[in-house]
């Protein structure tokens, strides 16, 4: 007979060895899931090749990897390219951003717009813009005298014409001072009202004051450091144009300009730009270097930049390296000057008109291949010239992190958009920050996700590195022997779920972009220059036809 605690016993040697069988199991399975979008447990490290745990450190320098600098953005780190912590700290940011930026739109762009001058060969495509700021002069002991003139609904578009004359500061604030106080005590006359323009006039006059004061506040927060004047005219023929501090107030929006210039780059002369001069009938295009046979490509920078950048020099040199090509550098630096950015945004569609005026003369001169290239801000400077020159469109634009801030828009006219160009590819490197979000053209390129790019988070300026990277990655693109190679996903949503793995078709992303793709595209780069990885792999199961 068996002793009573055989049963006992058994039992408790089974439970054990099931365990031991488990235990194995997991062992034996422990590494061999998938990795979603490179993130890995704290004690399972990711091999990039492959997409797999293996728990093995992969450091090239020997320490833990989620501190080696050499894999802060590889293996232990997301395909953003930065660490969790300093992704939850982004995404507060970025939360309480649009929060702002949303905020903002709805108080600032409720309200009508008032028209701006155009030029007479494309009134009919007459774009409306918000009014300019007026000039004031932002001491703590002239801030109260600007009061009374947003409370009572005075616009500061046209408040009286004399003032557009080389007047002194100190006079045209009286003359400010003096007319709008006889207004708040009932004096001056139809004569006085008749020099004024009200809000009522323009819609939603409460917001309109609102946006004011509250940008007055700011202007003087920052009057300890720093002194705005108003300067004399700057356009001698209407006295219309005139600074506030560094920002040129440019009301006067005719082309051609000559805050709008263009200048001229061949093989011929790399280095040295020939400007061209054209206005509504002719140019001087025959007395250049250029070639109406030849592709040309068109440069535009962004804000607080103009076309010496260097990473829009490197573009143009990276052209003229690969082949013969007219490369045109548009230079509107002085309507884009910081810290002006809502007057920029407001000059955006006056250097779309001025670049329609060129396109017209290049097209007169026999040049069919037009291939716009704008960067940050200056992306959206061809949108407006698309709005002008329609029916006809442009053979490419290529929009470098198109800007964000005051293009939250339904309107397509009014932003960057697929219908703008025969074929519109972007690049976004800075979404949510500088860059948008939503996609822009017919396919585009989110670069390591689309937000932060890898390395960048060693800079100073991390978020102006993110988004000078597109010029980067752009400029590489064109003579690159590997390439930029990216593979197509659902949307940003199915991207941050980790449902978008590396797959086929593979599409080059860049100058020598496949035009018969479509939609979102992640590409995946390296942390430093030269930034290409060239052609991606895959699962098996993944493996298709590479150009199906």
């Amino acid at each position: 007979m068996a002793p009573p605690c055989a049963f006992t016993c058994k039992c408790y040697i089974s439970r054990q060895n099931l365990m031991k069988s488990s235990l194995q199991a997991r062992d034996k399975f422990r590494f061999k899931h998938t990795c979603k979008d490179f993130r890995c447990t704290q004690n399972e490290f990711c091999i990039e090749t492959d997409l797999l745990c293996d728990g093995v450190n992969h450091c090239g320098d020997g320490s833990d990897e989620a501190t080696s600098t050499l894999c802060a953005n590889s293996e232990a780190s997301t395909i953003l390219g930065m660490q969790t912590t300093w992704f939850a700290i982004a995404l507060v940011f970025l939360i309480l951003s649009m929060g702002g930026l949303v905020t903002a739109a709805v108080l600032c762009f409720c309200r009508q717009r008032v028209p701006t001058p155009r030029h007479p060969h494309n009134a009919h495509n007459a774009q409306s813009h918000p009014p300019v700021s007026f000039p004031w002069i932002p001491s703590s002991s002239r801030l109260v005298q600007y009061v009374p003139l947003f409370y009572h609904g005075v616009s500061p578009v046209s408040i009286d014409q004399s003032l557009q004359q080389p007047v002194p500061a100190r006079q045209s604030l009286g003359i400010i001072r003096r007319r709008t106080f006889a207004r708040y005590h009932g004096q001056g006359g139809a004569s006085d009202e008749s020099k004024m323009t009200t809000t009522n006039q323009a819609g939603c006059s409460p917001t309109w004051r609102i946006c004011t004061i509250l940008l007055l506040v700011c202007k003087f927060a920052a009057a300890n450091t720093q002194t705005f004047v108003v300067s004399n005219t700057v356009d001698d023929q209407t006295g219309k144009d005139f600074f506030v501090g560094p920002c040129l107030v440019n009301i006067n929006q005719t082309c051609p300009d000559e805050e709008v210039t263009f200048f001229l780059f061949t093989k011929h002369n790399p280095e040295e730009g020939q400007q061209l001069f054209v206005n509504d009938t002719s140019s001087n295009l025959a007395d250049t270097n250029f070639v109406a046979a030849l592709p040309t490509k068109i440069i535009v920078h962004g804000y607080n930049s103009d076309m010496q950048l260097s990473y829009l020099v490197d573009v143009k040199n990276e052209y003229l390296k690969r082949a013969s090509y007219n490369v045109i550098a548009i230079d509107w630096h002085r309507l884009a000057t910081a810290p002006c950015y809502p007057i920029a945004v407001h000059n955006v569609p006056h250097v779309g008109d001025c670049l329609a005026q060129l396109v017209d003369r290049l097209r007169d001169y026999g040049a069919k291949d037009i291939h716009v290239i704008g960067f940050s801000l200056g992306a959206h400077v061809p949108a407006f010239a698309a709005n002008v020159l329609r029916p006809y469109k442009l053979t490419r634009i290529t929009g470098l992190d198109p800007a964000m801030p005051l293009f939250i828009t339904v309107n397509k006219d009014e932003k960057l958009d697929s219908s703008d160009a025969e074929f519109v590819d972007v690049l976004h490197t800075n979404a949510f920050i500088q860059g948008k979000i939503e996609p822009s053209g017919h396919i585009d390129f989110y670069m390591n996700g689309g937000v932060n790019q890898p390395g960048c988070w060693e800079h100073g300026n991390p978020f102006g590195c993110n988004h000078h990277r597109a010029t980067e990655y752009f400029g590489e693109s064109i003579n690159s022997k590997v390439g930029f190679w990216g593979w197509p996903c659902p949307g940003f949503v199915a991207y941050l779920l980790g449902l978008c793995p590396p797959r086929f078709p593979a599409v080059l992303m860049g100058e020598d972009v496949n035009r018969k793709y479509r939609g979102f595209h992640l590409v995946k780069t390296k942390a430093y220059s030269p930034y290409a990885e060239g052609m991606f792999t895959v699962e098996d199961f993944y493996q298709q036809n590479l150009y199906q």
